[in-house]
């Protein structure tokens, strides 16, 4: 809980800082996305594809350089009988940096570094949830709609560093490839 309270923390002082500061901004984009997410590594031994989605708000500095902020929330489907109906849930909230290029008038192409934490729980009775770091870099195009709305489309490689192993139990890492299709907002220009 002691967790939460701090992701939080960091959370709103992260969304004050990016909402005082629009003063300077060149522009910032609000998105929206669903996410299709493909389990790797033992990660893919104990559960199927799965599915999500995410928010996200990036300030940009100019045309080519943006921060922003990204929490989002996946569910993968346990890969076993006895465990029908079961799934792992994560929920990724991290800290973005990406750096643009238009390679048309209407096509913005980017390359994305993502970091920050990852909450692991699952829907079996009696397990825990626990918060693991990660990274998360990817690459999209923005395809422009209109001069407000985007069309966003993204391939991913979540790293999750949750290894844990000892006597009593292993924890593998929960790494996934995803690829998230969605709309962004331009609220500022």
């Amino acid at each position: 809980m002691r967790i939460m309270k701090k992701v939080t923390s960091s959370l709103m002082l992260i969304m004050s800082i990016l909402a005082t500061s629009t003063v300077f901004a060149q522009k910032i984009n609000i998105g929206v996305n669903g996410a299709a997410a493909l389990p790797m590594g033992d990660f893919g031994d104990l559960t199927t594809f799965g599915f999500g989605g995410d928010v996200s708000v990036d300030y940009y500095f100019n045309d080519k350089f943006d921060l922003g902020i990204e929490a989002g929330y996946r569910a993968f489907p346990y890969d076993n009988a006895f465990l029908d109906g079961e799934h792992m849930s994560l929920i990724p909230i991290q800290l973005t940096a990406a750096y643009h290029t238009d390679v048309a008038d209407w096509i913005d192409l980017y390359g994305e570094l993502g970091g920050g934490v990852f909450i692991a729980s699952s829907s079996i009775s009696g397990s825990e949830s626990e918060t693991y770091g990660g990274i998360s870099p990817r690459v999209g195009a923005a395809f422009e709609l209109s001069p407000e709305w985007f069309l966003d489309v993204n391939v991913n490689y979540n790293m999750v560093f949750s290894e844990e192993t000892s006597n009593a139990s292993f924890t593998p890492n929960f790494n996934w490839i995803g690829i998230n299709v969605g709309i962004l907002y331009t609220i500022m220009d």
